[in-house]
């Protein structure tokens, strides 16, 4: 009988230890859910996601849900449900449309959005979302610059205000501080762009491109590139890809640092960091290009120890 008893007082107190347990363990051991919502299924988004996943640990990748709108916004009503279906804790939105869906239809889920130009003209700062802005501050891309050649004063820009009106509104206050004084011209047209560029080449000591789909097509870019050799003016690209066709260089980001970001900060949101919505945070990882045979031509000796600061080389 003695016996009995013993063994249901045992019984008993492994049941209030398992429940003060459950009560003092964070919220996270047992119901953090993450929800990655892809734009498409494009590599550069694919490369985000694995590295994100990659970066987490094993007990909250397993909790890792993975949907994509396959680049269709009718989609999103069907995934919608399900990511509800789900109790989700946090939403990974990677790319615009993924974001756009998020922040219509999820207002009531903590969100980080990555992939996204120029996240402020879709308001996605004005709702329960933070993020990770594809931008390279204008600063950090003439600081650079300014290592290889640090005589440059004039800097021109070719852009569309419907596109990247608000990229050059930053890029505008941040030259004042730093001393540089940038040269836009407005294109509202591809057709536009030629004329716009010979008027403005004589008054610039280097061109700085955006990733603006009106300036920059498969077919422009030779013809900028040529006209601005011709003048021996350099080009600051906003990519390797850029750099290896012949730009001098660039000041861009990997997705896989990208994603490697969107890890950090959903393990701090995990770790019971308070969630603030409205940030917006620059890539964290940057990396530089430099093509010498651009350099060479231009008659420009880039020093031994800044090349060394430089991650890739053409």
């Amino acid at each position: 009988m003695k016996r009995f008893v013993l063994s249901s007082v045992s019984q008993l107190m492994v049941f209030v230890c398992l429940s003060v347990a459950f009560a003092l363990a964070p919220v996270s051991a047992f119901a953090s859910k993450v929800v990655i919502l892809q734009s498409s299924d494009i590599a550069s988004y694919d490369r985000t996601v694995t590295a994100f996943l990659d970066s987490l640990s094993t007990s909250l990748k397993r909790q890792a849900h993975r949907f994509s709108l396959e680049g269709d916004l009718q989609n999103g009503n069907a995934i919608i449900a399900e990511i509800r279906s789900l109790d989700a804790k946090l939403v990974i939105a990677v790319g615009l449309k993924a974001a756009l869906v998020v922040r219509q239809h999820l207002s009531s889920v903590p969100s980080i959005f990555c992939m996204v130009i120029d996240p402020g003209k879709y308001q996605l700062t004005k709702s329960h979302m933070a993020g990770i802005a594809l931008e390279v501050p204008f600063s950090s891309q003439m600081a650079t610059l300014r290592e290889v050649l640090p005589k440059v004063k004039r800097v021109g820009v070719l852009y569309n205000p419907l596109k990247t009106g608000r990229i050059m509104d930053a890029a505008k206050s941040q030259a004042q501080a730093i001393g540089i004084e940038l040269v836009p011209r407005v294109v509202s047209s591809e057709k536009a762009v030629p004329a716009t560029l010979r008027v403005l080449v004589p008054h610039i000591d280097v061109l700085w491109l955006l990733p603006d789909s009106t300036v920059l097509t498969a077919d422009s870019f030779q013809f900028l590139l040529q006209t601005t050799l011709e003048a021996n003016i350099p080009v600051v690209g906003f990519s390797s890809d850029l750099v290896r066709k012949g730009a001098l260089l660039s000041v861009h980001f990997h997705y896989e640092d990208v994603g490697r970001q969107v890890a950090r900060l959903t393990k701090k949101f995990f770790k019971g960091h308070k969630f603030i919505p409205g940030i917006i945070w620059p890539p964290d990882s940057l990396r530089l290009a430099i093509n010498l045979n651009t350099a060479n031509f231009l008659d420009i000796a880039v020093p031994p120890d800044v090349l060394t600061q430089f991650h890739e080389m053409y």
